[in-house]
């Protein structure tokens, strides 16, 4: 039976544009650019937009900048607002459902 989410591991992680690694320990991304158009209409955003993605073998911490963002983790939904911080540890299974215009 095929799993009902994808694997979201380090590989995947690394060929986004805009991230830098340390050794495959640390991993920085930075996603958001105000100069870079955000289009969440795009083959690559909806690859990831409301369905389920599983951690494997990393943690992610999501950091919001401005805006809000709507996300789920292991089915539990959660609004981030400015200054919201949530880890997200290996196993977890989580969802991208949308974001605020002012990202």
């Amino acid at each position: 039976m095929k799993n009902p989410y994808c694997n979201f591991d380090m590989p995947i992680m690394l060929a986004q544009r805009k991230v830098a690694s340390q050794e495959n320990i640390i991993v920085l991304n930075d996603n958001f650019d105000g100069n870079v158009p955000l289009d969440l209409h795009s083959s690559e955003s909806r690859r990831y937009k409301d369905h389920p993605n599983k951690l494997s073998s990393m943690m992610v911490i999501l950091y919001c900048v401005e805006g809000s963002i709507d996300i789920q983790i292991n089915l539990k939904k959660y609004h981030m607002s400015k200054n919201d911080i949530v880890i997200n540890l290996s196993g977890q299974i989580g969802e991208f459902n949308g974001m605020s215009e002012d990202v």
